[in-house]
């Protein structure tokens, strides 16, 4: 074993423990955020408090079984990188500034560099901070495919994936996906500045209570609505944002991926790019749907 693929295996060790570390902090508060849950539904949206837990239990279950989709431009999907896995800002290597700005952003929901310096064992807090703090580029021992790659919960339905402002194609994850990840309401750029502890807004899959205590009124308004079946699919635009903690390979973790007609008709070698996408589906055994 080479030494970059041993670090590569302590760097996805590491990644599963800020998921495990998260789980901690989520789960120790469920029974108080059901409960918190439940009332806002009473006090926002007028639901019987005798019906309030069943509808809870619809809306936590529409968020389940929604896609996780990942949005991105069909034109450019082939550029750079060679494509077997996913790959997040630092594996691409984007410029230092927004490097910077995103590493800013991860510390403070994951805290990679310990700085608030969490009661746990000593060697998961050493492997996390050597692995995964990014120090302006400056920690030799950094793993960048530790840090989350980015989906979001398709919970409206849209047909161009849950995040269209990345563009209008998008691939849709296996289900078990969801079970690596931590959820917010919003999108992770929105706590720039943030002076809140935002560790305590993060969800995962078996403790999605927490979303619904903290979004916005017409996310749970637009929510409630699909959740009882009287929604108009595709026409809320917010998304819940995912971070998955750990690699996205191609060939084992996605089941669809759609591609946007329009978006890569824009090349003027959109038939050479189609035959990329066909030679793709067939190297990974991935459904391919142009649309």
């Amino acid at each position: 074993m080479t030494p970059e693929e041993k670090q590569q295996i302590l760097g996805r060790l590491a990644s599963s423990d800020v998921a495990s570390l998260a789980d901690l902090n989520i789960s120790s508060y469920d029974t108080l955020e059901q409960l918190e849950a439940a009332m806002r539904l009473v006090n926002v949206l007028k639901v019987s408090p005798l019906d309030a837990e069943n509808v809870l239990d619809k809306m936590v279950k529409t968020l389940q079984d929604s896609e996780l989709t990942i949005n991105f431009n069909g034109y450019d999907f082939f550029d750079g990188d060679t494509k077997e896995r996913w790959l997040n800002a630092f594996e691409h290597g984007k410029n230092m500034g927004y490097m910077n700005l995103r590493d800013g952003i991860e510390e403070n929901i994951f805290d990679y560099s310990n700085k608030r310096a969490q009661a746990v064992q000593k060697d998961v807090i050493d492997r996390i901070k050597n692995f995964g703090s990014y120090n302006y580029g400056n920690n030799v021992s950094f793993e960048a495919s530790l840090r989350p790659k980015y989906a979001a919960i398709n919970f409206a339905r849209r047909t161009n994936g849950a995040a269209e402002s990345f563009g209008k194609s998008y691939i849709v994850l296996k289900q078990y996906v969801k079970h690596n990840c931590t959820f917010t309401d919003i999108d992770s750029f929105g706590y720039r500045g943030d002076q809140r502890d935002v560790t305590t807004l993060l969800a995962n899959y078996h403790h999605l209570n927490r979303l619904i205590v903290n979004m916005e009124e017409d996310m749970l308004i637009a929510l409630h609505d699909i959740a009882n079946g009287s929604f108009l699919v595709g026409k809320y635009e917010g998304y819940i944002e995912a971070q998955i903690h750990g690699n996205i390979l191609f060939s084992r973790d996605v089941e669809k991926m759609y591609i946007d007609n329009f978006e890569i008709s824009s090349r003027p070698d959109t038939a050479m790019l189609k035959k990329f996408y066909e030679l793709f589906r067939k190297n990974n055994n991935v459904q391919l749907i142009f649309k």
